[in-house]
């Protein structure tokens, strides 16, 4: 008897091609699980809740092993014992932090930049403001600076999508027909009070508005069967003849309508008109794409011996109009002051930023013994062994602070993003640009190295060395790597995630770019497993090179996770005012009961024989704790299914499970809903080849 034999699942998700030419190994869904060493299935750990912090703390961090989170108000007293707190005002004292950007250590205390409520970014260094990030970010600033930086914010919006060019903004309806509201204001933040923002509308919203046919009738109020003596001879629409022969009178009127209706229509490809039946009425429909044009046209009719018929004239006719996005452009207008703060608000969501919010440093990375941060198109460097100090004074310029203006090295001028090391070098990274350069302690050594075109993230925290020589990060195609190509080190872009690029797109287009560009990325430590927190997902890699083993799997822990931290063997995840730590206190603590439920399912297999048929009558399985077993028997409809029961152990040295089924083409689901640790390893369905249906 055949059987086809799964004897691992290495491959892990593979969305490369359609479901229904699957490859055995390989899954189309692996759900809170990874792929071990060897190649089975594997639940993951649960995420157990471990602190809960007081309201308005933000991010989270860890220095020699101590957790911190962040906040602009006075909460150290409210922590939870496990976690302390660390206050950054802002210089004025008065807005609130709203959001921690990075964080970073230098000389084992933290570098932080932080958001804050008015639209301002500010830079600390052990819990004080860098003041000179204020005289920088207002040096980088201009209007075209701002107007570029309120664009970016704008365009993560589902709703809209914004460009920016000079002091200008476009800003335009993702879905044509669907509107969005518009608002502007500023707050005087310099001495001039001109400044302002201008909101003109190009083009209105004009919603979808689909055709509606124009339509007239024939009523048969009378009449008797008499072939050839009772009849309609005729029915004209605005003089144009619908009928090519008589139609008899019947007794049944009904079906005499509906013999005038079948006439009309053989006619449609001559006249263009059609015709339905509805009790003793036909009604009659214009051609497709006239819309209202034939309104008013006039429905005639003869009829020879008793026949009696009432028609009304064509009505209700509606043109489509098709839809149109809104289009508005906001300029920023008056003298420019750093200080000033621009607000626009789509749809209620207020996206707001100050000039030097504009021209401030969004990342930290800390790199022999400078701190570094992207601003506009520059990479701002501190002095050596002062994460305090940005600028060149002239008296040391190998040691001091300074700048160097990617726009100036290579194409592409966009606003850097983060940066991150690379072997020997660091890669520096903007939405669609890669820079590769040497760092030195002496500033007359940085070197340009290498530029790579059409890739990039708009995710900083996506940025994460991997090994010794790759870089991973979340592109706009999915997740993909720097990596060496030779033994000239020069770098190239790997497809390292193209298997599940479209899983990845996916849940770009259900999460929006907001969420996308807040994507954090961390080593697990225990199996060095990278992972990717993106929205409710957190994307898993099982790369086990020596056993040539690279797989995607997906965790859905149940909640938006904002920080990942990771403490020795630990990590710890941050959601709302929640931190979870993964595996618990043991490190070993798995899911209750229908908690992170495991779902793995294989592409659609055909045991080398697509043409055939099978007789499924049996499947084998190798497993740790209880798992539920459904095959799928159609490409086409998913909902078609065999259960096959549920299954603790392995069945090979057992009674097989039996099937009744029979498909040339099956798929395999497996679920495991109870508690604790649960492992698949192999499984073998058996078949009987059959003809064909």
């Amino acid at each position: 008897m055949p059987y086809l034999d799964i004897l691992d699942f290495k491959y892990g998700m593979d969305r490369r091609r359609p479901r229904e030419v699957g490859v055995p190994g390989t899954l189309w869904l692996l759900r809170n699980a990874h792929i071990t060493r060897g190649g089975d299935i594997e639940r993951v750990k649960k995420f157990v809740e471990r602190y809960t912090l007081p309201a308005g703390t933000h991010g989270l961090a860890q220095v020699r092993g101590q957790l911190y989170a962040f906040g602009s108000a006075n909460l150290a007293a409210s922590m939870p014992l496990g976690v302390l707190y660390q206050r950054l005002q802002a210089p004025s004292g008065s807005p609130s932090m709203t959001r921690v950007l990075d964080v970073a250590t230098f000389d084992g205390k933290f570098y932080v930049i932080a958001e804050f409520s008015d639209g301002n970014i500010y830079h600390f260094f052990d819990g004080s403001n860098v003041a000179a990030w204020q005289t920088l970010a207002s040096t980088n600033a201009t209007r075209e600076v701002l107007a570029d930086f309120l664009a970016t914010l704008i365009d993560r919006d589902a709703a809209v999508s914004a460009t920016a060019a000079g002091s200008m903004i476009t800003i335009t309806a993702v879905t044509p027909g669907t509107s969005y509201t518009i608002s502007a204001s500023t707050v005087q933040g310099g001495g001039d009070t001109s400044q302002g923002i201008t909101l003109t509308q190009i083009q209105a919203n004009v919603p979808e508005v689909e055709e509606v046919l124009s339509t007239g009738s024939v009523e048969i109020v009378a009449g008797s069967r008499n072939p050839g003596i009772n009849t309609i001879s005729s029915v004209t629409v605005e003089g144009v003849e619908l009928l090519s022969q008589p139609v008899d009178m019947l007794d049944d009127h009904q079906a005499a309508a509906l013999a005038l209706a079948i006439e009309i229509n053989n006619g449609t490809l001559t006249h263009g008109y059609t015709a339905t039946a509805a009790g003793d009425t036909v009604t009659i429909a214009a051609e497709v794409g006239t819309g209202s044009a034939p309104n008013g046209y006039v429905v005639g009719i003869a009829v020879t011996g008793d026949v009696v018929a009432a028609t009304t004239n064509f009505s209700g006719g509606v043109d489509a109009v098709a839809p149109v996005a809104q289009v508005y452009t906001a300029t920023l207008t008056g003298s420019f002051n750093a200080a000033d703060i621009y607000r626009i608000t789509i749809n209620g969501t207020v996206y707001a930023a100050s000039g030097s919010a504009a021209g401030m440093g969004s990342y930290a990375f800390t790199y022999k013994q400078r701190m570094y941060s992207v601003a506009v198109s520059n990479l701002h460097y501190s002095k050596l062994e002062d994460p305090t100090d940005w600028q060149d004074d002239g008296s040391t310029p190998e040691t001091d602070g300074g700048f160097v203006n990617m726009a100036n090295e290579s194409e592409g001028s966009g606003r850097l993003v983060g940066l991150v090391q690379y072997n020997d070098k660091v890669a520096i990274f903007s939405a669609d640009h890669v820079r590769i350069y040497t760092l030195s302690q002496a500033v007359s050594q940085f070197a340009f190295v290498q530029s790579l075109d059409n890739t990039g993230t708009i995710a900083p925290q996506s940025l994460l060395a991997y090994g010794n020589n790759d870089v991973f990060y979340l592109d706009s195609t999915g997740i993909r790597s720097l990596r060496a190509r030779d033994s000239s080190n020069a770098a190239y872009v790997s497809d390292i995630g193209s298997v599940i690029d479209p899983y990845i797109q996916g849940i770009r287009a259900e999460i929006g770019e907001q969420q996308v560009s807040r994507a954090i990325a961390i080593m697990e430590p225990v199996d060095g497993r990278y992972w990717l927190a993106l929205g409710p997902y957190v994307i898993v890699l099982s790369n086990f090179p020596g056993a040539k083993i690279t797989a995607w799997s997906v965790i859905e822990p149940g909640f938006v996770i904002s920080d990942l931290v990771r403490v020795k063997n630990r990590v710890y995840a941050r959601s709302g005012d929640t931190i979870y730590l993964y595996g618990g206190e043991s490190g070993n603590e798995y899911p209750e009961d229908d908690e992170q439920i495991v779902t793995a399912e294989t592409a659609f297999l055909d045991a080398r024989s697509p043409a055939t048929h099978k007789a499924l009558n049996g499947i084998d399985l190798s497993c740790t704790n209880v798992w539920s077993m459904d095959i799928l028997v159609d490409p086409a409809d998913e909902t078609k299914i065999i259960n096959a029961g549920r299954v603790g152990g392995s069945t090979f040295v057992k009674q097989r499970i039996a099937l009744i089924g029979d498909t040339p083409l099956f798929a395999l689901r497996f679920v495991c809903r109870a508690a604790g640790y649960a492992r698949l390893s192999r499984n073998a369905i058996h078949y009987d080849p059959t003809e064909a249906g």
